[in-house]
């Protein structure tokens, strides 16, 4: 029987040189791959979630890796930019939705905002995957994502991983400069 793999991405730079990035979706289903352009609502709630702090922590090794090996400067951890990560990636859950934007139009410069996070660019980067390895590499695979996790002027971040069970793990990177 094929494996089935659910990858779901988007990404958005909110500020600096990369405006026009793209607010996307991503669906992977074996080798075939389709793209949205919207919110997209779940069809599915896990009956339990968790923050998962050491997926948080094995994404934040990998996203320094990955701006090591290109040469550029590690990213420095930061709680309110983790704070804001993390109740997007519940409140998703919560509501069933995916999206950068939640279902009363508040969005990822809000959330910052109400962190009392003080930024001239920030970004943010979400996955729903079965685990980190592959929410990851599916990040890095996709242009837009590769973007904001590459960016040299991003210098902090903060990520929230809320495990959904069986259907996986939300994750939300937000950068900041």
């Amino acid at each position: 029987m094929p494996i089935l793999i659910l990858l779901f991405l988007i990404s958005a730079t909110l500020f600096g040189k990369s405006p026009e990035a793209p607010i996307t979706l991503t669906q992977e289903l074996e080798t075939k791959t389709m793209i949205v352009e919207e919110s997209v609502p779940l069809p599915f709630s896990p009956p339990v979630l968790e923050r998962d702090a050491a997926a948080e922590a094995e994404i934040f090794k990998l996203v320094n890796e990955a701006r090591r090996e290109a040469g550029f400067k590690e990213l420095l951890w930061d709680e309110g930019l983790s704070a804001a990560a993390r109740a997007h990636s519940y409140d998703m859950w919560q509501r069933r939705y995916f999206a950068h934007e939640d279902p009363d139009g508040e969005n990822p410069v809000d959330r910052l905002k109400e962190e009392g996070i003080v930024f001239e660019k920030a970004g943010e980067n979400l996955a729903l995957a079965r685990s980190v390895a592959r929410a990851h590499e599916g990040l890095m695979d996709s242009p837009g994502h590769r973007r904001n996790i590459l960016d040299p002027d991003f210098r902090r971040t903060g990520i929230g991983v809320v495990d959904g069970g069986m259907y996986g793990i939300m994750v939300t990177e937000d950068f900041a400069d």
